[in-house]
């Protein structure tokens, strides 16, 4: 049974499981290469408020997790979990947010606190932290983190392999980056306004790299 939980408003990279496709190697890029054919993803364009945050949302349930030794909060593990027990993760810092408002929707272990929750809050672009506005216990199952090309996927090449190493080397925030089946270089990050992208596309020709939000816009 799904349950809805409004956080109050309180106070104020990374392990991931990549594929087989992936790299994070650091390697000099070469001369860009010409634009491929994979498809463009929409830029989001939500209108942000008075304060520069963002109304944003998980499209379904993401692990929170806290580890009591860290001392910096809970996190909403944008980049991923690594499957260990207790797992591990880093990601975007979750304010505002309470354990005692999912109680019984979690686990705890060795000192960490986790379970997984579609969250919404007030995203902020300047420190990468999102402000919980509402919690909520069940939601959609996750799709493909990477296209299906079933048997006709792109092997990645060597300048491809490159620049997805150089991007995620050079750039704060990339939770991954790796070249998928259709022949793209694809970049997850928690949001991105559209900045990045156009920053990527100068450097590197339009449709060689796809940039994609983790976080999406809430639908007024």
């Amino acid at each position: 049974m799904r349950r809805k939980l409004v956080i109050g408003a309180a106070g104020a990279a990374m392990m991931l499981p990549l594929s087989a496709c992936m790299t994070d190697q650091a390697d000099p890029p070469p001369a860009a290469p010409p634009a491929t054919t994979a498809p463009a993803v929409p830029t989001p364009s939500p209108t942000a408020a008075p304060d520069g945050t963002i109304a944003l949302a998980t499209p379904h349930p993401i692990t929170v997790l806290e580890k009591e030794s860290r001392g910096d909060g809970p996190q909403l593990c944008v980049g991923g979990v690594a499957a260990s027990l207790p797992p591990q993760c880093t990601g975007v810092d979750l304010l505002g947010w309470s354990w005692e408002d999912v109680a019984g929707e979690y686990d705890d272990r060795s000192g960490v606190r986790w379970g997984e929750f579609v969250v919404t809050g007030d995203f902020s672009l300047s420190d990468d932290t999102m402000r919980v506005t509402l919690v909520e216990t069940d939601g959609p199952d996750r799709g493909p983190r990477w296209p299906d090309c079933a048997d006709e996927c792109e092997q990645p090449t060597e300048e491809q392999e490159a620049i997805a190493g150089e991007i995620i080397r050079d750039h704060v925030g990339i939770y991954s980056s790796g070249v998928d089946g259709t022949g793209a270089v694809r970049v997850e990050v928690a949001y991105d306004d559209g900045s990045l992208q156009r920053e990527l596309d100068a450097t590197y020709g339009e449709g060689v790299v796809i940039v994609e939000s983790i976080l999406l816009p809430v639908e007024e």
